[in-house]
């Protein structure tokens, strides 16, 4: 039996292509390079879990995969978190395991230090086509309440300082402000969700009431990267880092 357990902890996504062919291949990726752990996926939201479920993908919730991987006795416990930023579902779950008699290691969200926003902008930057380069590129993330809400700022700062005209802002943004941060015709929609569930099919480019379709109806050449960050390899291997 392996000693070490390696928790994928995702809030949860109701779209199976998204779970196979985003959050699994995270889970893949994680498996190669850490072969001596035992790695596998938890969802914090039991409807996700459950209708998934009924679209023969099992899932564990996170209460259950912590449960096994103490009754089963792995030594180390790592939970590998999906947060963007730290807001209250990772709060949460940071305050589970507080209360767990087990040597678990919760690691940090993917923007939790000025470090990470540095690699995290990086990356992004790696993952425009040179075309995109010289468009305005509006990152569009889920937001927060959290004190945390500030690192999308730091995010865009960054971004500037890599050279791109970048405009970072989250579903909690008024339209009009949204387009107040377009400088020019040209704009490339950029998802800062980990996945593309439901909030970035829907509510970024896919409905008639999206943010792509409202900014080409006032005229926008909008062009977009319909897909989450789990999507790039310089993405996941940040997260590979992580554990390394």
């Amino acid at each position: 039996m392996k000693n070490n357990l390696i928790i994928v902890n995702h809030i949860g996504t109701s779209v199976v292509d998204t779970v196979k062919h985003e959050l699994m291949v995270l889970v893949d990726d994680i498996k190669k390079s850490r072969s001596e752990s035992e790695v596998v996926l938890a969802f914090s939201s039991d409807r996700a879990r459950r209708k998934v479920g009924t679209k023969g993908i099992e899932v564990m919730s996170m209460q259950k995969a912590l449960e096994w991987g103490i009754e089963s006795g792995f030594r180390q416990i790592t939970i590998m978190p999906l947060h963007v930023v730290g807001g209250l579902d990772y709060r949460n779950l940071s305050a589970v395991v507080e209360t767990l008699n087990h040597n678990i290691d919760l690691k940090e969200p993917l923007l939790s230090s000025e470090e990470s926003i540095i690699q995290v902008a990086k990356a992004i930057k790696q993952t425009l086509s040179p075309k995109d380069l010289e468009k305005t590129i509006l990152l569009i993330g889920h937001g927060t309440e959290d004190k945390t809400n500030y690192l999308y700022t730091r995010l865009e700062v960054q971004l500037i300082k890599e050279g791109l005209r970048a405009r970072v802002r989250t579903l909690t943004t008024d339209f009009d402000q949204l387009v107040e941060a377009v400088d020019g015709q040209s704009v490339v929609l950029y998802s800062l969700f980990t996945v593309s569930g439901y909030h970035v099919k829907k509510d970024v480019y896919d409905s008639d009431d999206s943010i792509l379709k409202r900014l080409s109806n006032l005229g926008y050449d909008v062009t977009g990267y319909n897909q989450g960050l789990l999507a790039f390899d310089v993405i996941r291997e940040i997260y590979l880092e992580k554990l390394r």
